[in-house]
């Protein structure tokens, strides 16, 4: 984390009331990258990706992550804009169907938004979860493994985190400015600093 001193000194005063969690799936919590759909192939059949959900294991480091977010009682909800009935199924394949307060994609949210999601209206819709009653959108984290990510997190109101591990991207995240993590345990440790707990 030294090499983001400088931003997290930036960030201190945004995280003193820091409440929440929220992580995209593809490249942040699941390694899919053997999947046809995230390797940018136009053309594949969802019951193929569905097979190859034992091979998309959870990144290094997660399971630690949500047990201390546990712990602190901090919610966590998945964002993305992968289909819903994907990431159900590789939740309960890895048992982790439990973990999340919410799960909130591009299609099928049974909100008043018709059609495509963009991701900061999904931020602002997880606010609306139980989990995250009274949670500001300042108040909350938001994880991803791609550029494009940062600047939507921020014009959704919330803070954006960049994660190494997974992304294609990473030359670009650690330009773009935001804090950069390189494994998911980092993310304790900054939620550790900055609210000295």
């Amino acid at each position: 984390l030294l090499k983001n001193f400088k931003k997290l000194n930036n960030m201190k005063e945004e995280l003193k009331t820091f409440k929440a969690v929220l992580v995209d799936f593809d490249g942040t919590l699941f390694d899919t990258w053997t999947n046809p759909y995230a390797k940018g192939e136009k053309k594949f059949d969802w019951k193929e990706v569905e097979k190859n959900i034992p091979n998309c294991a959870l990144y290094e480091g997660w399971k630690e992550v949500f047990a201390w977010l546990k712990s602190k009682q901090i919610p966590i909800g998945i964002v993305s804009h992968c289909t819903k009935g994907y990431i159900t199924k590789t939740l309960k394949y890895w048992e982790l169907s439990d973990v999340f307060s919410c799960l909130l994609t591009r299609y099928g949210n049974g909100t008043r938004f018709q059609g495509k999601v963009s991701k900061d209206k999904l931020i602002s819709l997880a606010l609306q979860v139980d989990a995250f009653e009274g949670i500001e959108a300042g108040e909350v984290l938001y994880l991803s493994d791609q550029v494009k990510d940062m600047s939507i997190t921020r014009l959704a109101g919330a803070i954006p985190i960049g994660c190494l591990w997974g992304s294609k991207e990473k030359q670009e995240l650690e330009k773009e400015g935001c804090v950069t993590l390189d494994t998911p345990l980092e993310l304790i440790q900054l939620i550790k600093n900055q609210l000295n707990i």
